[in-house]
């Protein structure tokens, strides 16, 4: 099990329950104690042997890899994450500052949206992201991409880069994959809008997806486009709640909970894929993947919050980028 650093407790609790239900089972964890944690927690579980062998009586086996693939040898990128992974292990924690090289260097606000053009053109739209701090910031992104660089003007456009923001086992079933799910995090572009519908309350749109790690090359799925522009990381309870009132609304006549259930479990549009624009993402939705060039902005940033956890969200950010970084309009006391 690979990027581990961002387990949970309960599914990390799940997990072991399932591999000691069978015989002579082992299990690899794989991550990174330098990246950010699962959120709420300040260290990973996952990844902290003694908090293994004390909660779950495991008998562990510890190893430190130290090739790196994602960046080359001489990256400027590597060499400050380098930077900052060290700083973390110090004992007395010293703010490190970023060596401004071809490939990681700050980038002022004026400048920006012609970097950005600059690197939609180079790598393309799909292999450049921006990383922030906050759904809302990123919603402000995406929204400015979409108005200024893309000239979109409708809510969603043929062409539009999506992810995926909450697991979803319906449209893969639908298919004959039984089993097989889109996950929270996966990445598609939109190839056609088919149709557009507003009902219960809430707008939908069914469109072709191509997916960029699914072995179909397009998929018809139904989008709900209720968490596009919600500053939440997917849609609200209480949005959900409603939803799943109105759906059940058609079956009114319903009694029994488990055929209300049922219905649920059969509805299009209560099972409607959550999305957000992905032009522009939080650090925690872009941790396990990897992009050519990242744009990374820390947003508001006091001297009281440049603390480990920042670090740890900048390193995070940082080694998501395999051949550009640039760091917008970053605080110069991160940099030398």
């Amino acid at each position: 099990v690979r990027q581990d650093e961002y387990l949970q407790n309960d599914l990390l609790s799940s997990l072991l329950e399932y591999v000691h239900s069978g015989e002579n089972c082992k299990l690899i964890l794989i991550g990174d104690t330098a990246q950010l944690p699962p959120i709420g927690s300040e260290d990973s579980p996952a990844l902290n042997p003694d908090f293994l062998r004390s909660r779950y009586a495991c008998e562990i086996i510890l190893r430190e890899l130290t090739i790196v693939e994602r960046q080359k040898e001489d990256s400027g990128i590597l060499y400050n994450a380098t930077k900052l992974r060290i700083s973390l292990l110090e004992p007395e924690f010293v703010l490190p500052k970023i060596e401004q090289t071809s490939d990681c260097f700050n980038v002022m606000g004026e400048s920006l949206e012609d970097q950005l053009n600059q690197a939609y053109s180079q790598y393309g739209m799909e292999n450049v992201l921006i990383v922030t701090r906050s759904n809302k910031r990123a919603n402000l992104y995406n929204k400015n991409i979409r108005s200024r660089i893309q000239l979109f003007e409708e809510d969603i456009n043929t062409g539009d880069n999506l992810m995926v923001v909450k697991n979803n086992y319906y449209w893969l079933n639908d298919i004959g994959r039984k089993g097989d799910f889109i996950a929270n995090g996966d990445m598609m572009e939109i190839s056609k809008i088919i149709r557009r519908e507003k009902l219960y309350g809430f707008e939908f749109a069914d469109c072709l997806l191509r997916f960029s790690d699914l072995d179909e090359k397009e998929i018809e799925a139904k989008l709900i486009l209720e968490s596009l522009y919600q500053d939440q990381a997917s849609m609200s309870n209480d949005s959900i709640s409603l939803l799943q009132q109105e759906v059940l609304l058609d079956v009114e006549e319903l009694t029994d909970n488990a055929l209300k259930f049922g219905y649920l479990k059969k509805s299009p549009h209560y099972n409607a894929l959550q999305v957000k624009f992905s032009y522009a993402i939080t650090c925690h939705k872009a941790q396990g993947g990897q992009w050519p060039c990242v744009f990374i902005d820390h947003g508001y940033l006091s001297d009281e919050m440049m603390d480990k956890s920042f670090i740890r969200w900048l390193y995070t950010a940082i080694t998501r980028a395999t051949e550009q970084v640039y760091l917008v309009n970053f605080n110069q006391k991160l940099i030398q």
